[in-house]
């Protein structure tokens, strides 16, 4: 079996995390963000963004300064985890090339015809405005920031962008049984595919992994930040990771984009009147899949567009989605039910499901059909856009769009599988 091997490696001095041992000395010690960091309820999307804009802000002189006290300032060597951060910075996209939700304005988050997902954008971002009410702006006494000597203040707009940045591009792991947070250069470069191979992890000095372990010190002390992979890759060729088994409504809400056929998707039947005591077939309703998949590659290869066969790709990993949900909610569970089921039985589970799923597809809005003339149409004013103001705002509706136009195609594959067992 092929040994994984570091594909990068970052030292934890240069990896912002204050939950993490050995990361970002510096940034952790900073007076101006002891309150921020110590605020348990903040969340550790707010304190790395904390030490992100800390870490990002050139040190400048203070207002009431003196000239020599200045000009000291001015030549005193900043930590090198703040010199590299400063030139890092410019690889992180900007405010307006974000689709965090944090971002959506409310015109937007309805269209996302969700609205649990669009709440929940709304309760997030009154908690990251309120945050920086309370520590940069308005003041609470000694735990402000803005009370602090130093009176660090970042703008509102470098405090959304810190916290979007910091949400979508962090890393979590369990070092010491514990969950962990942190901001990791280069390896934020890399793009989610369900299921990649590579993995990472925290490697101590001396050659164990799982844990930090280590001390304090500057860049390069107490170990690195590893990216790992028993893979071997072309010059050139993509290196992508497993941000974790999130369906699509996850990745929006956190990420601000969806993967088409999302193999973590699954279909919501938890409203489906299901009569006591019926169950169907589980190999009936895997056949159904694999001879659904089986036609959408076949369409596929029809087509020869360009496109197609990944179209076709993302389309047999809905029906498997739906498989595994139909599955769950309606194939036997033990031998009881087993031998209870016939075709009475499974023609009232594809009657339940059918129902269910259809009143979901009613409830949306738009079509499919609507949404691919919409967001065809969003792509290319967003080709053309003059502004960065206006294509971030494209590209949010876009995100937007294909996140609905998932949710119904993943319910349309079920749909597909029940009319496959019922005939």
């Amino acid at each position: 079996m092929p040994t994984a091997r570091p594909i990068i490696r970052v030292p934890l001095g240069l990896v912002l995390s204050h939950t993490l041992p050995s990361c970002s000395p510096a940034a952790c010690a900073a007076p101006a963000l002891q309150p921020l960091l110590w605020d348990a309820s903040a969340g550790w999307e707010l304190h790395l963004a904390g030490l992100l804009l800390w870490a990002c802000t050139p040190d400048t002189p203070k207002p009431g300064m003196g000239a020599a006290a200045a000009a000291a300032a001015a030549v005193t060597p900043l930590p090198q985890e703040r010199r590299f951060w400063q030139q890092y910075a410019r690889v992180l996209p900007p405010l307006e090339q974000q689709t965090s939700l944090l971002l959506f304005e409310e015109g937007e988050l309805g269209e996302l015809q969700d609205e649990a997902l669009a709440n929940a954008a709304r309760s997030w971002r009154r908690h990251v405005l309120d945050a920086y009410e309370g520590f940069f702006t308005r003041g609470t006494g000694t735990t402000s920031l803005s009370g602090s000597r130093d009176r660090w203040r970042p703008t509102l707009q470098d405090w959304l962008w810190a916290v979007a940045s910091n949400e979508s591009r962090a890393f979590g792991l369990q070092v010491d049984g514990q969950e962990v947070q942190a901001a990791v250069p280069f390896l934020d470069l890399a793009n989610h595919r369900p299921r990649a191979a590579p993995a990472h992890t925290v490697t101590r000095h001396g050659g164990s992994s799982g844990d930090a372990g280590g001390g304090g010190g500057g860049a390069g002390s107490g170990g690195f930040f590893e990216l790992l992979s028993d893979q071997s890759y072309a010059p050139g060729e993509e290196v992508f990771v497993d941000y974790g088994e999130k369906d699509n409504r996850k990745l929006m809400e956190q990420y601000g984009f969806v993967c088409e056929g999302n193999p973590y998707d699954r279909l919501d039947l938890t409203g489906m009147q299901l009569p006591s005591g019926c169950r169907m077939s589980r190999d009936a309703i895997a056949a159904a899949g694999a001879s659904e998949t089986l036609a959408a590659s076949a369409v596929g290869a029809q087509q020869g567009r360009p496109g197609a066969a990944s179209a076709a790709e993302a389309q047999g990993r809905r029906v498997q989605a739906a498989v595994a949900s139909l599955t769950r909610h309606l194939g036997w569970r033990n031998l009881r039910e087993f031998e209870l089921v016939s075709g009475t039985t499974t023609a009232a589970c594809v009657a339940a499901a059918e129902a269910c799923l259809l009143r979901q597809l009613a409830s949306f809005e738009t079509s499919v059909n609507h949404d691919l003339a919409t967001l065809g149409a969003i792509e290319e004013r967003a080709a053309a856009a003059t502004s960065a103001a206006s294509g971030g705002k494209l590209r949010r509706s876009a995100a937007a769009v294909r996140y609905r136009l998932e949710r119904k195609r993943l319910i349309q594959a079920g749909l597909d599988v029940l009319r496959r067992v019922h005939r």
